[in-house]
């Protein structure tokens, strides 16, 4: 179990640090080109994960549930995490990706019409009253709001995408497993950014020194290896409990940020993206009493019931 625990923990940091790296490698070979290599590579070191149990035949459907994975979760979410992080500093990132479930359920409440009880209500509004704290307490360089207002914009794209991304992948996992989701949806969005730098006239670059180091934490670490290991703890451990690990990304993001990249962060920041997480917390534990009181019972709680 303690090793359970500490590739959770594992799998959590390499998340935090993501921020970090991507913004090094952005800046030293172009966002689109970093992207590119980061997936490319995550695809081929992915592959056996699709083999693992037999891939079912997918329908037309499937097909087309799983291109918008590819395009929702890899394409767009890495264009706009990558050129934004160019804008703002990462800790900022950190922050306003915090709010990836609290707009996850507000999409499933809308187009799903699951029940959004009073304790997810009150949730929700702490995490979007401390997204405006975090917005409001950032540090903007002197004629830098326009492209500070521009990241901020960019980043809540990488919100709207993954939670678009978790919706339709939540849906797809009745035939598959979540290896085989992430691995499609990684060679998809490969391809595609593959593709657009090929028509935007750019090929992919060479690769070295703290470029190379960063493609290979992104890929190997903070895509592949992470990703198996958060998997391992949700079999061991539960889903509703991992989740709750994530919750630490942001601060880690902005330790990163202030250790590699000497980026500070006000205290009306910080002070906001508990706010987040706080609010987070709370839409979760609520999540996770309303999936308890819907079960059914077991044997033993309908016998007690009878008596």
């Amino acid at each position: 179990m303690f090793t359970t625990y500490l590739k959770l923990v594992f799998a959590v940091v390499s998340w935090g640090g993501a921020f970090v790296f991507a913004k090094m490698a952005g800046a030293d070979i172009g966002e689109v080109e970093a992207a590119s290599w980061r997936f490319l590579v995550s695809a081929l070191l992915l592959t056996p994960l699709l083999f693992r149990t037999r891939f079912p035949k997918p329908t037309a459907r499937e097909m087309l549930l799983f291109l918008v994975l590819g395009l929702s979760g890899i394409y767009f979410y890495n264009l706009f995490f990558f050129h934004g992080l160019q804008l703002i500093k990462s800790s900022l990132a950190g922050m306003i990706i915090a709010l990836n479930p609290i707009v996850i359920l507000l999409l499933s409440v809308y187009f799903f019409k699951e029940r959004l009880t009073p304790k997810m209500f009150a949730g929700v509004v702490i995490s979007i009253t401390g997204a405006i704290v975090v917005v409001l307490g950032r540090q903007v360089p002197q004629g830098g709001e326009a492209s500070s207002w521009l990241g901020i914009i960019l980043i809540l794209g990488c919100v709207i995408s993954w939670s678009i991304y978790s919706l339709f992948g939540k849906a797809m996992m009745k035939r598959y497993s979540p290896g085989q989701l992430i691995s499609v949806s990684v060679w998809i969005g490969a391809v595609i950014l593959l593709l657009h730098l090929y028509l935007s006239g750019s090929s992919l670059p060479p690769v070295s020194g703290i470029s190379l180091f960063s493609v290979f934490y992104l890929s190997a670490i903070a895509t592949v290896l992470a990703f198996v290991w958060y998997y391992d703890a949700i079999r061991q451990i539960g889903a509703g409990f991992s989740a709750q690990f994530i919750n630490l990304v942001p601060f880690l993001a902005a330790l990163f940020g202030y250790f590699i990249l000497d980026e500070r962060i006000s205290l009306l920041t910080l002070s906001g993206g508990v706010l987040v997480v706080t609010g987070v917390l709370i839409t979760q534990r609520a999540k996770i009493s309303q999936a308890e009181a819907s079960a059914p019972c077991s044997p033993k709680q309908s016998q007690a019931a009878d008596e």
